[in-house]
């Protein structure tokens, strides 16, 4: 009886391990401002998580993943670029990129551009 109560005991940590292996999203992003590339971060948040990135130059880059199913996920971006703030959210199906981009708060200034990659893992 004790032998079946540590396979059973070890299959549950198993099991709870996996799951928060899974619940990992691993996020590539690049971050260009006009044709140039300001930035090329990978995150790797649980499910739920916010992740932060101050560029100089550009701002903070808030963005927190929610697994929605095995294959989708969804981001929520909190973005802080000069005195513009942008609450866009993506929904991205596994490999997919998504991309989106915020108007430079100086006339004929370059927008902020963010693509983001979710690398499943």
């Amino acid at each position: 009886m004790r032998r079946i109560a540590t396979w059973v005991v070890l299959f549950v940590a198993v099991l709870v391990a996996g799951a928060s292996a899974q619940d990992r999203v691993r996020l590539q992003l690049e971050l260009r401002r006009g044709d140039a590339v300001v930035a090329r971060p990978v995150l790797s948040l649980s499910s739920g998580s916010e992740g932060a990135l101050d560029i100089d130059g550009v701002g903070t880059v808030k963005v927190t993943p929610t697994l929605l199913a095995a294959d989708r996920v969804s981001l929520s971006f909190n973005i802080q670029a000069g005195s513009r703030e942008a609450k866009p959210r993506l929904v991205l199906l596994a490999g997919a990129t998504g991309s989106l981009s915020i108007t430079s708060e100086q006339p004929g200034g370059a927008p902020l551009g963010i693509s983001v990659t979710w690398q499943q893992q």
